[in-house]
């Protein structure tokens, strides 16, 4: 536990984190936004408001959304090599692999649902397995890489 005065420490690696996912939001923003008009996104609400149902959203959505998440899991991959570099941590660095993987993972249940593979609940399904196996993963990631100092307190 830490005491009154103790912050929790915040890694270089995390700010430069959230920029870059920032950058990659906007690039996508910028590459996409001219081809999406927001009567389309309107659209597309008022008639799932309409029918009171989920709907299929427009194919033209699903590539910016494929780009985010594809870019955001290559970013995750370098991430995890300067984790190892920059910082020696082992387990900051499989976490991150972990995240890259989601986020490939969540770009191809996309890829699959606009293509029609895959039904909404079908990839709704596969999500939530998704979620799950990442939920384990890190556990156990924690479990046998607890951070510096974690092991000497339990002892």
């Amino acid at each position: 536990m830490k005491g009154l005065g103790e912050e929790k420490r915040v890694f270089p690696l995390d700010t430069v984190s959230a920029g870059v996912i920032l950058i990659i939001l906007a690039v996508t923003y910028l590459i996409y936004s001219p081809n999406i008009s927001s009567s389309e996104i309107i659209d597309y609400f008022r008639m799932m408001g309409n029918l009171k149902t989920f709907i299929k959203p427009p194919l033209i959505l699903f590539d910016p959304a494929i780009l985010f998440f594809n870019a955001v899991g290559v970013w995750s991959l370098i991430l995890s090599g300067l984790h190892i570099v920059l910082q020696r941590s082992v387990g900051k660095a499989l976490e991150a692999i972990t995240g890259a993987s989601l986020s490939f993972f969540i770009a191809f249940l996309l890829t699959n649902y606009a293509d029609d593979i895959f039904t909404w609940q079908t990839t709704l399904g596969y999500f939530i397995v998704g979620i799950g196996v990442l939920v384990i993963v890190n556990g156990v990631i924690h479990f046998a890489l607890p951070e510096k100092g974690e092991l000497n307190k339990k002892r």
